[in-house]
């Protein structure tokens, strides 16, 4: 089983055409134990970790930018929440079956 989220590509409302070309984080969680509570924290802090490296730019004090900030973090907090809960339903398992 691939135990990687490919996560968090950003839709941009405002720029439809960036969107195509926008960055991809890829968060790891092969690692971690999504069994356990600490597991499943660590994973929500990468998550976090990666929404802010692909969204956010410290060097913005424009507020048109910052509302595009916004909407990308939630866009890729979204995005990311489906595969989330769907790595931790799957915790625990050691095997899949193929059809």
């Amino acid at each position: 089983m691939l135990k990687t989220l490919i996560a968090l590509p950003l839709l941009i409302a405002a720029a439809p055409a960036i969107a195509q070309d926008a960055p991809v984080a890829r968060v790891s969680y092969a690692d971690l134990d999504l069994g356990s509570a600490a597991g499943r924290a660590q994973l929500e802090h990468r998550i976090q970790a990666a929404v802010r490296l692909v969204c956010e730019d410290p060097k913005t004090r424009d507020l048109r930018r910052e509302v595009q900030n916004r909407g990308c973090r939630d866009t890729a907090l979204a995005n990311a929440a489906a595969q989330r809960e769907k790595a931790f339903a799957n915790a625990g398992q050691t095997a899949f079956i193929v059809r």
